[in-house]
């Protein structure tokens, strides 16, 4: 790697990555980390891009349309992992039959085919970036936003609504994804510092799952699959996403 272009060079080879791994996405047994993986690495690019290239808004855009169309898939994952099929049968059924009409309606070969266009001109797009950070640039801009982080964690309460805790929630993600490259390209030492966004993340995005999931057994036609498991689960949901918050309060 060139010392000047580091930083280009990571953000190429992370877009190879979503590429390779958005190929897999339109089959019908989809692995769920294929997913997973896919959604992390386009996350990666998008945090650097933000934090380092903020004028190139339009390439984040387009990663942040491809990215949406996963969220729905990501979610139905997360729900059928966390369901029991021995006590909520007909819940389980029917979100498994929901995540294959979805992947179906928008996880094709056309659908993929597009996204892999889209993809390849936004490698081309980022293998024309120019920039002129040194290493501790780099890692000043990476640090000053970690301790920013820290600070609108130690402002959180009770009255923090949904909204601005998910934003701290991002937050937090752009400095993870900002740490690790400078951990994966040697650049500076920061385990520390990735170990507590992790942790970080790993409470708030409970929360979000589960605030996912209320959202989705609220709605009129998953009720009509089954009202008595549908009304177990939403007040099982509505605790643990209660008992969640005050943790994060405390």
């Amino acid at each position: 790697m060139k010392q000047l272009s580091i930083l280009n060079n990571y953000l190429l080879l992370t877009i190879k990555n979503s590429i390779k791994l958005l190929k897999k996405l339109d089959k019908k047994e989809q692995n769920i980390e294929d997913l997973h993986n896919f959604r992390l690495n386009i996350r990666k690019i998008r945090s650097l891009l933000n934090l380092f290239f903020k004028d190139k808004k339009s390439i984040n855009l387009k990663l942040k349309k491809i990215f949406l169309k996963t969220n729905s898939l990501r979610e139905f994952d997360i729900f059928i992992k966390t369901l029991s099929k021995d006590k909520y049968p007909n819940l389980h059924k029917k979100i498994i039959l929901e995540r294959k009409k979805y992947l179906k309606k928008y996880w094709n070969k056309k659908s993929t085919k597009k996204y892999l266009k889209k993809l390849k001109r936004i490698k081309n797009k980022i293998s024309k970036i120019k920039y002129s950070y040194s290493n501790q640039e780099l890692i000043k801009i990476t640090h000053n936003h970690f301790e920013e982080s820290i600070d609108l964690a130690k402002k959180i309460d009770a009255k923090y609504s949904n909204k601005k805790l998910h934003k701290i929630r991002i937050h937090f993600k752009k400095s993870r994804y900002s740490l690790e490259f400078l951990e994966n390209c040697h650049i500076s030492n920061e385990k520390n510092k990735i170990k507590i966004c992790k942790k970080v993340q790993n409470n708030f995005g409970e929360i979000q799952d589960i605030r996912n999931q209320i959202g989705y057994l609220k709605k009129s036609e998953i009720k009509k699959c089954s009202k008595k498991e549908c009304k177990k689960l939403l007040k099982n949901k509505k605790d643990e996403l209660n008992k969640l918050k005050s943790n994060i309060y405390e």
